[in-house]
Protein backbone atom coordinates (compact mmCIF):
# COMPACT_ATOMS: atom_id res chain seq x y z
CA UNK A 1 0.00 0.00 0.00
CA UNK A 2 1.58 3.15 -0.73
CA UNK A 3 2.37 5.93 1.88
CA UNK A 4 -0.80 8.41 0.28
CA UNK A 5 -3.37 5.69 0.24
CA UNK A 6 -2.24 4.40 3.36
CA UNK A 7 -2.95 8.23 4.85
CA UNK A 8 -6.31 8.52 2.88
CA UNK A 9 -7.09 4.99 4.51
CA UNK A 10 -6.40 5.73 7.84
CA UNK A 11 -7.57 9.21 7.66
CA UNK A 12 -11.68 7.99 7.09
CA UNK A 13 -11.46 5.33 9.76
CA UNK A 14 -10.44 8.50 12.44
CA UNK A 15 -12.94 10.91 10.26
CA UNK A 16 -15.07 7.70 11.46
CA UNK A 17 -14.03 6.81 14.50
CA UNK A 18 -14.31 10.70 15.65
CA UNK A 19 -17.80 11.30 14.12
CA UNK A 20 -19.15 7.87 16.11
CA UNK A 21 -17.85 9.48 19.61
CA UNK A 22 -19.97 12.71 19.15
CA UNK A 23 -22.98 13.01 21.29
CA UNK A 24 -26.19 12.72 19.19
CA UNK A 25 -27.17 16.30 19.64
CA UNK A 26 -23.70 17.39 18.99
CA UNK A 27 -24.15 15.32 15.45
CA UNK A 28 -27.35 16.82 14.58
CA UNK A 29 -25.34 20.26 15.05
CA UNK A 30 -22.59 19.63 12.76
CA UNK A 31 -25.16 18.43 10.32
CA UNK A 32 -27.36 21.92 10.41
CA UNK A 33 -23.92 23.39 10.16
CA UNK A 34 -22.79 21.31 7.30
CA UNK A 35 -26.29 22.50 5.36
CA UNK A 36 -26.07 26.18 6.48
CA UNK A 37 -22.56 26.69 5.24
CA UNK A 38 -23.92 24.87 1.93
CA UNK A 39 -26.60 27.63 1.51
CA UNK A 40 -24.24 30.57 1.85
CA UNK A 41 -21.77 29.09 -0.71
CA UNK A 42 -24.36 28.27 -3.14
CA UNK A 43 -26.62 31.28 -3.37
CA UNK A 44 -28.85 30.87 -0.44
CA UNK A 45 -32.28 28.83 0.78
CA UNK A 46 -33.67 27.33 -2.05
CA UNK A 47 -37.36 28.20 -3.01
CA UNK A 48 -39.85 26.23 -2.19
CA UNK A 49 -41.80 24.27 -4.89
CA UNK A 50 -45.12 24.17 -5.35
CA UNK A 51 -46.87 21.14 -4.03
CA UNK A 52 -47.50 18.00 -6.17
CA UNK A 53 -51.18 17.40 -7.58
CA UNK A 54 -52.23 14.90 -9.93
CA UNK A 55 -53.53 17.52 -12.48
CA UNK A 56 -50.65 19.85 -12.71
CA UNK A 57 -46.93 18.85 -14.39
CA UNK A 58 -44.29 20.81 -12.19
CA UNK A 59 -41.17 22.19 -13.60
CA UNK A 60 -39.25 23.91 -10.94
CA UNK A 61 -36.72 26.97 -12.02
CA UNK A 62 -32.92 26.18 -11.96
CA UNK A 63 -31.27 27.13 -9.09
CA UNK A 64 -27.64 27.74 -8.25
CA UNK A 65 -27.23 25.03 -5.19
CA UNK A 66 -29.57 22.27 -7.15
CA UNK A 67 -26.64 19.46 -8.23
CA UNK A 68 -25.71 19.33 -4.43
CA UNK A 69 -29.40 18.99 -3.26
CA UNK A 70 -29.11 15.72 -2.45
CA UNK A 71 -26.13 16.01 -0.07
CA UNK A 72 -27.56 18.77 1.27
CA UNK A 73 -31.03 16.38 2.02
CA UNK A 74 -28.74 14.40 3.62
CA UNK A 75 -27.65 16.93 5.74
CA UNK A 76 -30.55 18.42 7.03
CA UNK A 77 -31.78 14.71 7.46
CA UNK A 78 -29.19 14.04 10.06
CA UNK A 79 -29.95 16.91 11.61
CA UNK A 80 -33.47 16.48 11.94
CA UNK A 81 -34.73 19.73 9.52
CA UNK A 82 -37.42 18.19 8.11
CA UNK A 83 -38.68 21.09 6.41
CA UNK A 84 -35.47 21.70 4.48
CA UNK A 85 -34.66 17.74 3.99
CA UNK A 86 -38.25 17.61 2.05
CA UNK A 87 -37.32 20.53 -0.28
CA UNK A 88 -33.77 19.44 -1.50
CA UNK A 89 -35.06 15.74 -1.79
CA UNK A 90 -38.04 17.34 -3.60
CA UNK A 91 -34.96 19.44 -5.82
CA UNK A 92 -32.50 16.66 -5.87
CA UNK A 93 -35.43 14.40 -7.77
CA UNK A 94 -36.48 17.18 -10.30
CA UNK A 95 -32.47 17.55 -10.89
CA UNK A 96 -31.59 14.22 -11.50
CA UNK A 97 -34.50 14.00 -14.24
CA UNK A 98 -33.46 17.03 -15.64
CA UNK A 99 -29.88 15.93 -16.00
CA UNK A 100 -31.02 12.23 -16.95
CA UNK A 101 -29.82 10.72 -13.97
CA UNK A 102 -33.19 8.31 -13.61
CA UNK A 103 -32.29 6.39 -10.65
CA UNK A 104 -30.67 9.13 -8.38
CA UNK A 105 -33.90 10.83 -9.18
CA UNK A 106 -36.06 7.67 -8.54
CA UNK A 107 -34.15 7.25 -5.24
CA UNK A 108 -34.86 11.59 -3.64
CA UNK A 109 -38.28 10.94 -4.86
CA UNK A 110 -38.88 8.01 -2.88
CA UNK A 111 -36.96 9.65 0.39
CA UNK A 112 -39.05 12.74 -0.94
CA UNK A 113 -42.61 10.31 -0.68
CA UNK A 114 -41.83 9.08 2.99
CA UNK A 115 -41.67 12.36 4.16
CA UNK A 116 -44.66 13.62 3.00
CA UNK A 117 -48.86 12.77 2.89
CA UNK A 118 -51.49 12.19 1.27
CA UNK A 119 -51.60 13.23 -2.53
CA UNK A 120 -48.13 13.94 -3.00
CA UNK A 121 -46.66 10.88 -1.00
CA UNK A 122 -49.02 9.00 -3.99
CA UNK A 123 -47.74 10.65 -6.73
CA UNK A 124 -43.81 11.25 -5.59
CA UNK A 125 -43.71 7.14 -5.59
CA UNK A 126 -45.82 7.27 -9.30
CA UNK A 127 -42.41 9.60 -10.21
CA UNK A 128 -39.96 7.16 -8.88
CA UNK A 129 -41.70 4.23 -10.86
CA UNK A 130 -41.27 6.81 -13.78
CA UNK A 131 -37.68 7.22 -12.98
CA UNK A 132 -37.06 3.47 -13.11
CA UNK A 133 -38.92 2.89 -16.09
CA UNK A 134 -36.75 5.93 -17.84
CA UNK A 135 -33.84 3.77 -16.54
CA UNK A 136 -34.70 0.39 -17.78
CA UNK A 137 -35.26 -0.74 -14.31
CA UNK A 138 -38.58 -2.17 -14.67
CA UNK A 139 -38.80 -4.24 -11.41
CA UNK A 140 -38.32 -1.25 -9.46
CA UNK A 141 -40.49 0.83 -11.24
CA UNK A 142 -43.49 -1.95 -10.74
CA UNK A 143 -42.69 -2.08 -7.06
CA UNK A 144 -42.84 2.01 -6.87
CA UNK A 145 -46.05 2.18 -8.85
CA UNK A 146 -47.16 -0.45 -6.58
CA UNK A 147 -46.93 1.60 -3.22
CA UNK A 148 -47.95 4.50 -4.60
CA UNK A 149 -51.48 2.34 -5.34
CA UNK A 150 -50.77 0.91 -1.78
CA UNK A 151 -50.76 4.80 -0.03
CA UNK A 152 -53.62 5.98 -2.21
CA UNK A 153 -56.67 5.78 -0.22
CA UNK A 154 -58.78 8.18 -0.79
CA UNK A 155 -56.48 10.29 -3.84
CA UNK A 156 -58.46 8.43 -6.56
CA UNK A 157 -56.81 10.66 -9.13
CA UNK A 158 -53.56 10.29 -8.38
CA UNK A 159 -54.06 6.20 -7.80
CA UNK A 160 -54.90 6.75 -11.58
CA UNK A 161 -51.80 7.61 -12.30
CA UNK A 162 -50.49 4.75 -10.94
CA UNK A 163 -52.95 2.25 -12.57
CA UNK A 164 -51.41 4.13 -15.49
CA UNK A 165 -47.98 3.44 -14.85
CA UNK A 166 -48.53 -0.41 -13.65
CA UNK A 167 -49.88 -0.67 -16.93
CA UNK A 168 -47.32 0.45 -19.18
CA UNK A 169 -44.78 -1.26 -17.01
CA UNK A 170 -46.64 -4.55 -17.79
CA UNK A 171 -47.50 -4.04 -21.33
CA UNK A 172 -43.43 -3.84 -22.12
CA UNK A 173 -42.80 -6.93 -19.97
CA UNK A 174 -45.15 -8.68 -21.95
CA UNK A 175 -47.92 -8.71 -19.53
CA UNK A 176 -50.34 -8.26 -22.31
CA UNK A 177 -53.79 -8.68 -21.57
CA UNK A 178 -52.77 -7.18 -17.94
CA UNK A 179 -51.72 -4.13 -19.31
CA UNK A 180 -54.93 -4.05 -21.76
CA UNK A 181 -56.96 -4.33 -18.67
CA UNK A 182 -54.84 -1.64 -16.95
CA UNK A 183 -54.97 0.76 -19.73
CA UNK A 184 -58.61 0.57 -19.94
CA UNK A 185 -59.69 0.64 -16.11
CA UNK A 186 -56.70 3.82 -15.79
CA UNK A 187 -58.37 5.65 -18.36
CA UNK A 188 -61.81 5.34 -17.35
CA UNK A 189 -60.87 6.85 -13.66
CA UNK A 190 -58.82 9.36 -16.16
CA UNK A 191 -62.02 10.42 -17.53
CA UNK A 192 -63.99 10.22 -14.17
CA UNK A 193 -62.10 12.91 -12.78
CA UNK A 194 -61.48 15.10 -15.77
CA UNK A 195 -57.90 14.57 -15.93
CA UNK A 196 -57.72 15.55 -19.11
CA UNK A 197 -53.60 15.50 -19.50
CA UNK A 198 -53.06 11.66 -17.97
CA UNK A 199 -55.82 10.32 -19.70
CA UNK A 200 -54.03 11.38 -23.41
CA UNK A 201 -51.19 9.52 -22.25
CA UNK A 202 -52.79 6.33 -21.57
CA UNK A 203 -54.10 6.66 -24.61
CA UNK A 204 -51.19 6.86 -26.65
CA UNK A 205 -49.72 4.03 -24.59
CA UNK A 206 -52.95 2.05 -25.09
CA UNK A 207 -52.38 2.82 -28.96
CA UNK A 208 -49.29 1.03 -29.36
CA UNK A 209 -50.90 -1.97 -27.62
CA UNK A 210 -53.15 -2.03 -29.86
CA UNK A 211 -51.02 -1.51 -33.17
CA UNK A 212 -48.77 -4.25 -31.60
CA UNK A 213 -51.70 -6.59 -31.36
CA UNK A 214 -53.23 -5.51 -34.83
CA UNK A 215 -56.12 -3.75 -33.88
CA UNK A 216 -55.21 -0.83 -36.20
CA UNK A 217 -58.00 0.98 -36.35
CA UNK A 218 -58.70 1.21 -32.97
CA UNK A 219 -55.20 2.28 -32.06
CA UNK A 220 -55.44 4.90 -34.50
CA UNK A 221 -58.82 6.33 -33.11
CA UNK A 222 -57.02 6.17 -29.38
CA UNK A 223 -53.83 8.32 -30.77
CA UNK A 224 -56.03 10.71 -32.32
CA UNK A 225 -58.30 11.28 -29.18
CA UNK A 226 -54.85 11.88 -27.43
CA UNK A 227 -53.68 13.87 -30.06
CA UNK A 228 -56.34 15.84 -29.83
CA UNK A 229 -56.51 16.21 -25.79
CA UNK A 230 -52.88 17.91 -26.05
CA UNK A 231 -53.54 20.43 -28.50
CA UNK A 232 -56.44 21.66 -26.43
CA UNK A 233 -54.45 21.40 -23.49
CA UNK A 234 -51.73 22.92 -25.41
CA UNK A 235 -49.00 20.47 -24.57
CA UNK A 236 -46.82 20.26 -27.15
CA UNK A 237 -44.57 17.93 -25.74
CA UNK A 238 -48.20 15.81 -25.40
CA UNK A 239 -48.60 16.45 -29.31
CA UNK A 240 -45.03 15.09 -29.93
CA UNK A 241 -46.13 11.91 -28.10
CA UNK A 242 -49.11 11.28 -30.04
CA UNK A 243 -47.70 12.12 -33.29
CA UNK A 244 -45.24 9.09 -32.67
CA UNK A 245 -48.11 7.18 -32.67
CA UNK A 246 -49.90 8.58 -35.39
CA UNK A 247 -46.92 7.70 -37.27
CA UNK A 248 -46.53 4.22 -36.31
CA UNK A 249 -49.72 3.65 -36.62
CA UNK A 250 -49.65 4.77 -40.10
CA UNK A 251 -46.48 2.69 -41.27
CA UNK A 252 -49.01 -0.17 -40.26
CA UNK A 253 -51.50 0.88 -42.07
CA UNK A 254 -48.30 1.10 -45.25
CA UNK A 255 -49.23 4.59 -45.36
CA UNK A 256 -45.40 5.71 -45.44
CA UNK A 257 -46.54 9.50 -46.26
CA UNK A 258 -48.53 9.70 -43.55
CA UNK A 259 -46.02 8.38 -41.67
CA UNK A 260 -43.19 10.23 -42.50
CA UNK A 261 -45.09 13.43 -41.62
CA UNK A 262 -45.95 12.22 -38.58
CA UNK A 263 -42.44 11.44 -37.33
CA UNK A 264 -41.35 14.83 -38.76
CA UNK A 265 -43.66 16.60 -37.11
CA UNK A 266 -43.05 15.32 -34.13
CA UNK A 267 -39.17 15.95 -34.60
CA UNK A 268 -39.63 19.39 -34.82
CA UNK A 269 -42.12 20.02 -32.02
CA UNK A 270 -39.89 17.32 -29.37
CA UNK A 271 -37.07 20.06 -30.45
CA UNK A 272 -38.86 23.05 -29.95
CA UNK A 273 -39.54 21.38 -26.80
CA UNK A 274 -36.10 19.73 -25.26
CA UNK A 275 -37.95 17.27 -25.13
CA UNK A 276 -34.81 14.53 -25.93
CA UNK A 277 -35.99 11.45 -25.36
CA UNK A 278 -38.50 11.49 -28.08
CA UNK A 279 -36.39 13.34 -30.58
CA UNK A 280 -34.51 9.94 -30.20
CA UNK A 281 -37.50 7.81 -30.80
CA UNK A 282 -38.64 10.20 -33.88
CA UNK A 283 -35.23 9.63 -35.30
CA UNK A 284 -35.04 6.19 -35.02
CA UNK A 285 -38.52 5.71 -36.50
CA UNK A 286 -37.67 8.14 -39.63
CA UNK A 287 -34.55 6.00 -39.66
CA UNK A 288 -36.71 3.14 -40.45
CA UNK A 289 -39.20 4.86 -42.83
CA UNK A 290 -35.23 5.42 -44.83
CA UNK A 291 -34.51 1.54 -44.82
CA UNK A 292 -37.84 0.76 -46.49
CA UNK A 293 -37.32 3.45 -49.09
CA UNK A 294 -33.98 1.63 -49.20
CA UNK A 295 -32.21 5.22 -48.47
CA UNK A 296 -29.51 3.62 -46.58
CA UNK A 297 -27.53 6.11 -46.32
CA UNK A 298 -29.62 8.33 -44.85
CA UNK A 299 -31.10 5.78 -42.97
CA UNK A 300 -28.10 4.64 -41.11
CA UNK A 301 -27.00 8.44 -40.50
CA UNK A 302 -30.78 8.85 -38.53
CA UNK A 303 -30.13 5.81 -36.88
CA UNK A 304 -26.34 7.09 -35.40
CA UNK A 305 -28.05 10.20 -34.43
CA UNK A 306 -30.51 8.39 -32.55
CA UNK A 307 -28.45 6.20 -30.98
CA UNK A 308 -26.10 9.58 -30.03
CA UNK A 309 -29.66 11.03 -28.28
CA UNK A 310 -30.34 7.88 -26.27
CA UNK A 311 -27.33 7.45 -24.55
CA UNK A 312 -27.01 11.05 -23.79
CA UNK A 313 -30.72 10.74 -21.83
CA UNK A 314 -29.81 7.04 -20.58
CA UNK A 315 -33.15 5.77 -22.94
CA UNK A 316 -32.19 2.06 -22.63
CA UNK A 317 -35.14 0.79 -23.92
CA UNK A 318 -34.96 2.58 -27.51
CA UNK A 319 -31.20 2.32 -27.41
CA UNK A 320 -31.81 -1.39 -27.81
CA UNK A 321 -34.32 -1.19 -30.67
CA UNK A 322 -32.45 1.69 -32.22
CA UNK A 323 -29.39 -0.96 -32.49
CA UNK A 324 -31.44 -3.84 -33.35
CA UNK A 325 -32.90 -1.81 -36.62
CA UNK A 326 -29.15 -0.60 -36.96
CA UNK A 327 -28.53 -4.48 -37.20
CA UNK A 328 -31.06 -5.08 -39.58
CA UNK A 329 -29.53 -2.53 -41.96
CA UNK A 330 -26.37 -4.04 -42.12
CA UNK A 331 -27.70 -7.45 -42.65
CA UNK A 332 -29.51 -5.94 -45.90
CA UNK A 333 -26.68 -4.29 -47.37
CA UNK A 334 -24.89 -7.34 -46.79
CA UNK A 335 -22.67 -6.19 -43.60
CA UNK A 336 -23.75 -9.74 -42.20
CA UNK A 337 -20.76 -10.12 -39.74
CA UNK A 338 -21.17 -6.80 -38.49
CA UNK A 339 -25.70 -7.29 -38.02
CA UNK A 340 -24.77 -10.24 -36.02
CA UNK A 341 -22.35 -8.52 -33.59
CA UNK A 342 -24.94 -5.86 -33.24
CA UNK A 343 -27.86 -7.89 -33.08
CA UNK A 344 -25.97 -9.54 -29.44
CA UNK A 345 -25.42 -6.23 -28.35
CA UNK A 346 -29.35 -5.17 -28.44
CA UNK A 347 -30.22 -8.64 -27.31
CA UNK A 348 -28.42 -7.80 -24.32
CA UNK A 349 -29.80 -4.63 -24.32
CA UNK A 350 -33.38 -6.22 -24.45
CA UNK A 351 -32.87 -8.52 -21.76
CA UNK A 352 -31.63 -5.97 -19.43
CA UNK A 353 -34.67 -4.05 -19.84
CA UNK A 354 -37.19 -6.87 -19.94
CA UNK A 355 -38.54 -5.88 -23.23
CA UNK A 356 -39.33 -9.55 -24.77
CA UNK A 357 -41.25 -8.81 -27.79
CA UNK A 358 -37.76 -7.08 -29.10
CA UNK A 359 -36.12 -10.06 -27.29
CA UNK A 360 -38.32 -12.44 -28.73
CA UNK A 361 -37.29 -10.30 -33.14
CA UNK A 362 -33.88 -10.45 -31.78
CA UNK A 363 -33.11 -13.97 -31.22
CA UNK A 364 -35.57 -14.63 -34.50
CA UNK A 365 -33.30 -12.77 -36.84
CA UNK A 366 -29.94 -14.45 -34.92
CA UNK A 367 -31.56 -17.71 -36.16
CA UNK A 368 -31.99 -16.39 -39.68
CA UNK A 369 -28.14 -15.30 -39.67
CA UNK A 370 -27.05 -18.97 -38.19
CA UNK A 371 -29.29 -20.32 -40.66
CA UNK A 372 -27.57 -18.87 -44.05
CA UNK A 373 -24.53 -19.51 -42.83
CA UNK A 374 -25.20 -23.62 -42.27
CA UNK A 375 -25.12 -23.80 -38.45
CA UNK A 376 -28.43 -25.37 -38.49
CA UNK A 377 -28.47 -26.82 -34.79
CA UNK A 378 -27.54 -22.90 -33.52
CA UNK A 379 -30.55 -21.60 -35.78
CA UNK A 380 -33.09 -24.17 -34.62
CA UNK A 381 -32.58 -23.44 -30.96
CA UNK A 382 -32.46 -19.80 -31.46
CA UNK A 383 -35.86 -20.35 -33.10
CA UNK A 384 -37.39 -21.93 -30.40
CA UNK A 385 -36.34 -19.54 -28.24
CA UNK A 386 -37.62 -16.85 -30.26
CA UNK A 387 -40.95 -18.60 -30.24
CA UNK A 388 -40.93 -19.16 -26.46
CA UNK A 389 -40.34 -15.69 -25.75
CA UNK A 390 -42.94 -14.77 -28.05
CA UNK A 391 -45.53 -16.77 -26.51
CA UNK A 392 -44.41 -15.30 -22.96
CA UNK A 393 -44.80 -11.42 -24.14
CA UNK A 394 -47.65 -12.71 -26.19
CA UNK A 395 -46.76 -11.04 -29.27
CA UNK A 396 -48.88 -12.92 -31.71
CA UNK A 397 -47.61 -11.34 -35.06
CA UNK A 398 -44.53 -12.21 -34.07
CA UNK A 399 -45.58 -16.06 -33.41
CA UNK A 400 -47.18 -16.04 -36.34
CA UNK A 401 -44.01 -14.78 -38.59
CA UNK A 402 -41.95 -17.85 -36.77
CA UNK A 403 -44.72 -20.53 -37.42
CA UNK A 404 -44.98 -18.97 -41.42
CA UNK A 405 -40.76 -19.33 -41.81
CA UNK A 406 -40.81 -23.01 -39.94
CA UNK A 407 -43.65 -24.48 -41.88
CA UNK A 408 -41.81 -22.98 -45.30
CA UNK A 409 -38.74 -24.35 -43.74
CA UNK A 410 -40.23 -27.61 -43.25
CA UNK A 411 -41.90 -28.04 -46.80
CA UNK A 412 -38.25 -27.22 -48.56
CA UNK A 413 -36.98 -30.20 -46.55
CA UNK A 414 -40.06 -32.16 -47.93
CA UNK A 415 -41.81 -32.39 -44.19
CA UNK A 416 -45.31 -31.78 -44.63
CA UNK A 417 -47.79 -32.13 -40.94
Amino acid sequence: MHAEQAYLFRHALLRDAAYSLQMPSARAKLHLLALRLLEELLGGVAPQPPPLDAYTPRTLVPFSSDSAAMEMAYHAGKAKERVSERLYLRRAAHFGEKSYQHMAAAEAWSKFAALVEGEERVLAYCHAGGCCSDAGNMKLAEQSYAMAKSVAGEWHAAEARADSGLAAIRWVTGRVDEAAAGFRQAAEKHRQYANHRELAHTLCNHSLLLQEQGDLDAAVALAREAMALFERLNAKGGVAHALLNVGVVSWAKEDLTSAEAAYKECLRLSRETGDRRTEGTALSNLAVLMQERRDFAQAEELYQQSIQVHLEVGNRRFLGIAAHNLAALHFNTGQVETAEKELLAALALHREVQNQRWEALALHALGAIASDSGRQSVAKELMEAARRTAIECGARDIQLLIHQEQKAHRSRDGVSH
